[in-house]
């Protein structure tokens, strides 16, 4: 594959990811909108409910109609004559609760009114204040807080000192806002004048959690935690979550189809080298002979033998045919369909054609190669004898290519009523079974054949089944590793 090619698929590889890390990026953003959005909302509710309950619990401390509650004698102490002491505010609060009858003297029995109340309030604040009786609370906090919330903090103090805060009465106005939040009591190690919220943006179990002071003075506080809902997610991402699902499995699957594109490309790359390697290491041998025989045809000594002549003819006839032969095959290796092979059909003795083939054959000076033929003398088949010779030889190439140093290669021709068996039976290597429904494919190799380093491009086994169906026949196999291969070649007759 061209250099240039390949930065083309590196980049494209690229972008498609940084495509797909935008996106998660973008998708995460909406996410996290979407989760303060449900936190906005939360909030909106749980102010709306704690300021419910604050109003109930201070209305609640008036209901009665004997006594004034409510009515709270606080101030702010700058210290001695009202100047700043240490650098700190000083708040007393408490509370004093008298008999409304006692106050003004009712001695009947009376509903009290609401303007009895209002003129007992008056009587109350006017009579001076019993520290023994009542017990002060004092609070110091630093000169730089803001007056608004100190009087709003007193005013949540004295609250609590008369109606404190409980679980109960919040969870019920939360169930009236169809809130489901797990609450519980928190006593703060700071003073808090505004809730904590703290977000967990877990995509599968969002979750959120706040602290908030109902009596900040008190450092009291209540712990809300809400696990927010999938379904308010996807509700709300509904339609977006969709397209980004939809478009990152596209991208995904382009990027595997980009990625198998590489690799059958760099494949491709590989076979055309060893196509090459192998065709040179072909083409080789015949030359070879052509320029010998050359060179002998022009030494006049040596050709004035009528053997030596003879001799050479033979050698460049040969060399000739098998250039014929290795180009015949090429053509052959190009049609897509074994119809489009032309054939020359002519009877032919069996024995001759094995015992030629097995003649030209090339055994390597490593290997020790032993031939057994069983097939009758007079045995004739109908085929193309040059097409038929080239399957056995490929075959019997394979057994001597793929096996140890002594091979016993075994050929057997059976005839049948209506097609004639050629069996080619080794002691090689043997093909797993994995490899076997793959081995006739066009330039397919096993992994152990590459490993081995047997030079080859994965076309002899594809061009033998071509040419067997050429003849309308057919070609398998039986094979076990370690044990050897098997190829049964079927032509009908």
């Amino acid at each position: 594959m061209e250099l240039k090619a390949k930065r083309l698929y590196i980049f494209t590889i690229a972008a498609i990811l940084s495509l797909l890390a935008v996106q998660t990026l973008w998708l995460y953003n909406q996410y996290r909108m979407t989760i303060d959005n449900e936190k906005a909302s939360l909030m909106e509710n749980l102010n709306a409910a704690i300021t419910e309950y604050g109003y109930i619990r201070f209305s609640s401390s008036d209901k009665t109609d004997s006594l004034v509650t409510s009515y709270t004698r606080s101030a702010l102490s700058y210290g001695k004559n009202d100047t700043i002491v240490q650098g700190y505010v000083e708040i007393k609060i408490s509370h004093e609760t008298r008999k409304i009858r006692d106050l003004l003297k009712i001695t009947d029995n009376r509903p009290i009114s609401k303007e009895d109340k209002e003129k007992a309030s008056q009587i109350l604040s006017t009579l001076p204040f019993d520290s023994l009786r009542n017990p002060v609370k004092t609070y110091r906090l630093p000169t730089s807080t803001d007056a608004s919330k100190l009087y709003e903090a007193m005013s949540d103090a004295s609250t609590e000192s008369r109606c404190p805060f409980t679980l109960n009465g919040i969870d019920s106005i939360l169930r009236k806002k169809d809130l489901t939040v797990t609450t519980s009591l928190a006593i703060s190690d700071t003073l808090l004048w505004k809730p904590i919220v703290k977000t967990s943006m877990n995509p599968v179990k969002p979750e959120i959690k706040v602290l908030y002071p109902y009596s900040p003075l008190d450092h009291k506080c209540i712990e809300f935690y809400y696990a927010v809902p999938l379904s308010n997610v996807l509700r709300s991402m509904g339609l977006i979550l969709i397209l980004c699902v939809v478009l990152s499995i596209f991208l995904v699957i382009c990027l595997v189809c980009q990625i198998k594109m590489i690799l059958v490309y760099a494949r491709l790359d590989s076979i055309r080298n060893s196509f090459v390697h192998t065709m040179i290491h072909e083409l080789k041998r015949p030359l070879s002979t052509l320029k010998m025989c050359v060179s002998v045809l022009s030494n006049r000594k040596m050709m004035e033998k009528e053997e030596t002549r003879i001799s050479i003819l033979e050698k460049c006839r040969g060399a000739v045919s098998n250039l014929s032969t290795y180009f015949s095959r090429l053509r052959d290796i190009t049609f897509n369909e074994a119809s489009q092979i032309p054939l020359g059909i002519e009877s032919c003795n069996v024995r001759q054609l094995v015992e030629d083939v097995i003649d030209k054959t090339v055994v390597p000076s490593s290997k020790k190669v032993e031939f057994n033929l069983e097939c009758d003398d007079d045995m004739q088949i109908a085929c193309d004898p040059l097409h038929m010779s080239q399957m056995i030889g490929n075959l019997i190439e394979n057994a001597v290519k793929y096996s140890e140093e002594r091979v016993n290669i075994m050929i057997k021709a059976n005839k049948n009523p209506d097609s004639i068996d050629l069996r080619v039976e080794d002691n090689g290597n043997g093909i797993s079974e994995t490899d076997i429904s793959k081995i006739f494919n066009k330039f397919y190799r096993s992994e152990d054949a590459m490993r081995s380093g047997t030079p080859g491009v994965g076309l002899g086994l594809a061009y033998v089944r071509l040419l067997a169906e050429a003849h309308g026949g057919s070609v398998s196999v039986e094979s076990e590793p370690g044990k050897g291969s098997c190829f049964t070649i079927k032509i009908p007759q």
